[in-house]
């Protein structure tokens, strides 16, 4: 549903006639100006913006949406490693999990820093199916009693505290007994 806001952004200008009046030297100045000045990061905000208000906000619409962009998708989603079909029904079960709207806040929240944002994410996903759909949603962190929070998820905690404000639950494992290595005899 992102791909062509965030394949625009490396991929090379297809218009043959714009990429040559954007070689010349005083378009090309005049354009590192603006973007030194912060023109283009306001540019991008307002493109990502107006991609993300094109995205339907009811259920049926988005999911049709992101079934529609599977394909075009495949180069972006192979770089991702994220090709294969269980990936796609996990996509679309998160879609149906969290509802439109906070798809498009976790999906601006990627796409405005990506190679930040998308490191430190926790482990799972609960909920449970109420009468009305998913219920009690929660992203959870787990962690055993002698692991620690890893800078990424520190920074996750805190992006999402400050941006996205997705239930966020740490859960510390704690091993009831030790196991015997042993296998017990047989008799």
């Amino acid at each position: 549903m992102a791909y062509d806001t965030v394949a625009s952004a490396t991929a090379p200008n297809s218009d043959a006639a714009a990429s040559q009046i954007a070689r010349r030297l005083d378009i090309e100045v005049l354009g590192l100006l603006h973007h030194a000045a912060g023109g283009h990061a306001h540019r991008r905000g307002q493109a990502l913006q107006e991609h993300l208000d094109l995205i339907p906000n009811d259920l049926p619409g988005m999911l049709l949406t992101y079934d529609y962009w599977q394909e075009p998708s495949r180069p972006l989603r192979q770089y991702l490693w994220a090709y294969v079909q269980e990936d796609q029904q996990r996509g679309r079960t998160l879609i149906e999990v969290l509802g439109p709207q906070r798809v498009k806040r976790i999906m601006r929240y990627l796409a405005e820093d990506y190679w930040v944002r998308y490191l430190g994410w926790p482990d799972l996903v609960s909920w449970r199916e109420g009468d009305s759909g998913p219920e009690g949603v929660a992203f959870i962190e787990v962690k055993s009693s002698n692991d620690k929070l890893s800078d990424d998820q520190r920074s996750w905690i805190e992006g999402n505290h400050k941006h996205l404000q997705l239930p966020f639950r740490l859960a510390k494992v704690n091993r009831a007994q030790r196991l015997d290595p042993k296998p017990a005899p047989v008799n």
